[in-house]
């Protein structure tokens, strides 16, 4: 059977607009699957462990460096000397024969209490503890001088605040000039000229209470 010739091109027609709109389809699906596959792609190429840095913990800050051995030792005998020259400077105050002598306790109260307070104070932001307690070397010393009374007393306290004093400044020296923590450093280099101080007022005290020249 022969068809004419416009409906042959109706017929054609017709048959390449469904075969166009069947076609659609499947070009708009592979055209979503190229997008996914870029995204895919996309994440994959990324550089490892950058998401991981950008959203990752922060690290905590550095601490400040604790004072190291030999200056915590330093600490430590210099908060227990404060201690000692506060306590037989009581002692001095009530037991002195001699007004020089009870002078001299009470300026040694005075000043080993403030520098032991600013020691407390710097051994508190570095965490380091300080005893509390005189050592036995010092109760010894301080049982020894409890028992006596007069001029024997003034004598033999003149005669250990000389020798305190002269260990004490050597100690300070050495931290004043070796010590690796700045803070204690500058503790000890402050507190030398009142120790050097000390000394000098005890020699002048012994000499009173003894009767000799040095």
């Amino acid at each position: 059977m022969r068809l004419s010739l416009p409906i042959l091109l109706f017929v054609l027609t017709a048959f390449g607009s469904v075969a166009i709109a069947q076609q659609k389809p499947k070009n708009t699906t592979k055209s979503k699957n190229d997008v996914s596959s870029k995204k895919v792609e996309s994440q994959a190429t990324k550089t490892p462990g950058t998401a991981e840095t950008t959203n990752g913990p922060t690290p905590p800050p550095s601490k400040a460096k604790a004072p190291d051995a030999a200056d915590k030792a330093f600490m430590k005998d210099a908060a227990i000397g404060n201690m000692a020259e506060i306590e037989l400077g009581h002692m001095a105050e009530e037991k002195g024969a001699n007004q020089d002598v009870k002078q001299f306790g009470t300026r040694m109260v005075n000043d080993h209490s403030s520098a032991g307070d600013l020691l407390k104070t710097i051994a508190q932001s570095q965490h380091v503890s300080l005893p509390v307690v005189l050592d036995p070397a010092h109760k010894n010393e301080k049982a020894r001088l409890s028992k006596l009374t007069g001029n024997k007393f003034d004598k033999a306290y003149a005669r250990t605040m000389v020798q305190n004093h002269t260990k004490t400044i050597d100690k300070f020296k050495h931290e004043a000039q070796f010590g690796h923590d700045a803070e204690v450093k500058k503790y000890a280099q402050e507190t030398l000229p009142t120790l050097q101080s000390h000394l000098k007022a005890a020699k002048d005290m012994e000499q009173k209470v003894t009767g000799s020249k040095k």
